[in-house]
């Protein structure tokens, strides 16, 4: 979609007078009205970072099969944190700040503290 603005500082200013930015303007305004307008924390696609669990106790002893599991199981302490990047995707959204992190800090720092449980 071409723009109809453009940022000069602060402000924004309008670049092409042929376009009728009422009508664009409306057109927005219904979606965000309709709750059909959605702010992502970054683009889609764009690296982010997902914390994972992975039991490190022999298969007979875990409770996930020696697997990954999204949760620990808190019985064998086995449990170890792990994280991985990966690229942001939809159904990632739910789960920003729990287990995807925007930055490597953010998903080093989750880890240290599911480790030292």
């Amino acid at each position: 979609m071409k723009r109809c603005t453009e940022w000069r500082g602060k402000h924004a200013a309008v670049v092409d007078n042929h376009v009728n930015y009422i009508d664009k303007l409306a057109r927005y305004e219904d979606l965000d009205e309709k709750g059909l307008l959605l702010q992502l924390p970054a683009p889609l696609g764009s690296t982010v970072y997902s914390v994972h669990d992975r039991c490190r106790a022999p298969y007979w002893d875990c409770p996930f099969m020696g697997g990954f599991g999204m949760s620990r199981c808190g019985t064998t302490g086995h449990c170890e944190s792990y994280y991985e990047p990966t690229e942001l995707c939809l159904g990632d959204l739910n789960y920003i700040g729990v287990t995807i992190f925007l930055t490597e800090e953010e998903a080093k720092e989750s880890v240290e503290r599911n480790n030292a449980k």
